[in-house]
């Protein structure tokens, strides 16, 4: 990649984490979602961002995070 590219990709990861983020915290407000640490919320942030932008998921589905996320909850609140 050059640093363009670079520039783009890490731009484009911090919006998603963002929106990730937020819908977390909505979910949290709206929905019986656990209030969780932030130190672990980060992290899954991060590995959800990066699983968003890897798998592919943003080119499929028409890029619907929302989508995603709700998959990400429904797997996530089974574990808990």
């Amino acid at each position: 990649m050059d640093d363009t590219e670079i520039k783009m990709y890490e731009k484009n990861w911090v919006k998603i984490a963002i929106c990730l983020a937020r819908m977390y915290g909505v979910g949290e407000c709206l929905r019986p979602l656990p209030n969780i640490p932030l130190d672990e919320m980060a992290d899954i942030v991060i590995e959800w961002t990066d699983e968003y932008i890897k798998s592919g998921w943003n080119l499929s589905n028409g890029g619907d995070i929302v989508d995603f996320f709700e998959m990400k909850i429904k797997i996530w609140t089974m574990d808990i």
